[in-house]
């Protein structure tokens, strides 16, 4: 299956509201949730004071999830090693 048809398949079985609650509460902690919560009522807004379309809104917001992810999961590595990834940068 390609990485396209994945994505898609993914999105679509967010549409179950059960399914998302559950996913959420075991792959999201708390606290990041909660941080998440904030920062959506900022970029809230900003929508309005600046005019920015829902569409893109959305499409920013997952990106920089995506990169939060990847941000965290760099962290939680550091923190587990005790060693940081940009000390030689």
């Amino acid at each position: 299956m390609s990485l396209r048809k994945q994505i898609k398949n993914f999105f679509t079985s967010l549409e179950k509201t059960k399914k998302t609650e559950k996913l959420m509460a075991d792959r999201i902690d708390p606290q990041v949730l909660e941080a998440i919560n904030d920062y959506a009522e900022l970029l809230d807004r900003a929508r309005k004071n600046v005019g920015i379309s829902v569409k893109d809104v959305i499409s920013s917001s997952l990106i920089m999830g995506f990169l939060l992810r990847s941000h965290l999961e760099r962290y939680e590595l550091e923190q587990c090693l005790k060693i940081s990834a940009f000390e030689n940068l």
